[in-house]
This record gives structure tokens, sequence and C-alpha cells, in this order.
């Protein structure tokens, strides 16, 4: 005999699935009654019992081994660690303004939120699109995100300051291969409120600037 079985031991089949219960043990032969009610004559092969493990599965002591220093299963702290809801995640542009509001829905970039200064010598604002100067942190973006991010920030400061009833705006793009300044003026041609744009001030911004002119507001 392989187990030490007695009638009324639970075991479970090797062959197939299902359980039973010993109602015989006759040298090597065992009378098993399965879950349907079936009586099997079975061998002592065809069966595995199953232990009870509060009575014959030995019972782990942490306390036994000085070295180390596991606490016991009424004590250990098993629980998942808390988020924490207030750690930046670097897939979200921060922008650089303290009064920053959230991020617009579907992506479509930073709220309504100042990200031009005023020119004291003329009054014009001008709108910085340098990434290093609207952006805290480019990790995580790849150059098509940060030219979309640099284009919804435009859209939303060229809207704000046409509510302030600003006439012209300067916007700093730049030199570089010359894609954001493309980018630029082709979405000043979709602008309705453009009457003109041209190249910014050489001797201020050198060739990275594009000056535009806006209808007047009634």
């Amino acid at each position: 005999m392989v187990f030490n079985l007695k009638p009324g031991d639970k075991v479970r089949f090797t062959d197939y699935l299902g359980e039973g219960i010993v109602q015989l043990v006759d040298g090597e032969t065992l009378v098993v009654e399965d879950e349907n009610g079936l009586v099997l004559h079975l061998t002592w092969k065809d069966v595995v019992p199953i232990f009870k493990p509060e009575k014959e599965l030995p019972v782990f002591r942490p306390a036994q081994n000085p070295k180390q220093n596991i606490p016991p299963a009424e004590t250990a702290d098993i629980s998942e660690p808390e988020f924490n809801w207030d750690e930046p995640k670097n897939a979200i542009p921060k922008v650089k303004d303290p009064m920053a509001g959230v991020p617009i829905k579907d992506g479509e970039g930073v709220a309504d939120i100042p990200q031009s200064t005023e020119n004291r010598e003329t009054g014009i604002p001008e709108i910085d699109l340098h990434l290093h100067v609207i952006l805290e942190d480019e990790t995580g973006m790849d150059d098509y995100d940060k030219l979309q991010f640099q284009l919804n920030t435009l859209r939303k400061e060229i809207n704000r300051l046409r509510k302030l009833s600003y006439r012209e705006i300067v916007i700093v793009h730049g030199v570089g291969k010359g894609r954001l300044r493309d980018e630029v003026r082709a979405l000043l041609t979709t602008l309705p409120d453009v009457v003109d744009f041209f190249d910014g001030s050489f001797k201020k911004y050198g060739a990275g600037a594009t000056q535009v002119v806006f209808k007047s507001l009634k």
C-alpha cells in the first residue's frame, strides 16, 4: 500500500477528473463511491488521497529561524501600496506657469492660460513657442507630440489675446529646421481673423519670429 487509506477517506482520481469516498479497502483493491454515486473498483495507483491540511500538513512557524525576520501570517501587512495621485505623470505635459490649469480633454492642449508676454517697447504680445519655455518636462513626448503641443498652445493664446482686443502679435518659433515655422504659418492661413503675417524684426528675433496682424474687433 502506498497510502494508509481507510473507509471514509476522500480520494482524487489520477486518470480523470473527480473525487470519491473510500467505501472498502481489500488488499490492493479499493471500493470507491464517486460524486455521482457510482461504485468503482480501483487499485492504489488509480487514486491519491485528499489530505486535511489542518490536521496532516506541517505548520510553518517563522520564529523557528532567527535569521529571518518574517512577520507571522496574522500580522503580516499584505495590503497594496497606496497610489499617489499627486505624483506627476511624464505623459502629461507640464506648462511653465504657476497658474496653469489642467490639460484639455482628448489631448487638445493646455487650458486657456497666459503663455505670452507683452513687449515693453512696442506693447505687442510675444508668444514664445520654444519647448523649454512652455514645458517643464518633455519626457515621454515624441517629435509629433511636441509639435502638436506647440500648435495647441498657440491656438489657445491667440484666442485669449483676441478677446483682449490685441490686433498684432509676434510668434517666436525659432529657426531650427523650419518645421515649426511652416506649421505656424500654415495655421495662420486657416484663421479668418488674420489680415497679414510677415517676418518679425530681424534685429530683435533674427529669422525666428512671425508677426501677425488681425482684423479690428468691432
